[in-house]
């Protein structure tokens, strides 16, 4: 194991001896950041980060103006989509996002219906459901549900 339990809530990585409060986020500080040189460079000063979303999240709050969101939003939000799908114009990023679009969705009707009540939504792609059907069961979802279990009983 590359972490041990320090206290009741507190993670600690073996190699660099940051702690973090909850065990998923020190497995992320140990797959993507521990030991690993920053990548990405602020152009507006010297911060250099070692993930995307870090130095997002540090030109939003030091250099938060216009110019900085519409870099922000040309860099990482829009990108460069090299994959045009010649059935319906869509474009991707990736050419196996292009591949998933074409195998999956482009030209279907929606096969996947969420069985929540009063839930219309429907989507083509399975993994899409699941993702969705996660927002019907957020704690406090789970909790009015459970209640209302408990009230008809």
């Amino acid at each position: 194991s590359n972490f041990f339990l320090i206290g009741p809530c507190s993670f600690r990585c073996h190699q660099c001896r940051k702690t973090y409060k909850y065990r998923r986020n020190l497995l992320k500080h140990i797959n993507y950041e521990c030991g690993i040189e920053p990548k990405f460079a602020c152009p507006y000063c010297t911060y250099k980060a070692k993930q995307k979303i870090t130095l997002r999240s540090h030109m939003i709050n030091r250099h938060g103006n216009d110019l900085v969101k519409i870099f922000i939003y040309i860099i990482y939000v829009a990108g460069e989509r090299n994959y045009y799908c010649g059935q319906c114009g869509r474009s991707y990023k990736r050419a196996k996002h292009l591949y998933r679009h074409r195998k999956f969705e482009c030209g279907k009707e929606p096969t996947f219906a969420c069985e929540f009540p009063g839930c219309t939504f429907k989507c083509k792609r399975k993994d899409n459901l699941k993702l969705h059907q996660k927002t019907h069961w957020s704690p406090a979802k789970r909790n009015f549900v459970w209640n209302n279990c408990i009230k008809l009983l």
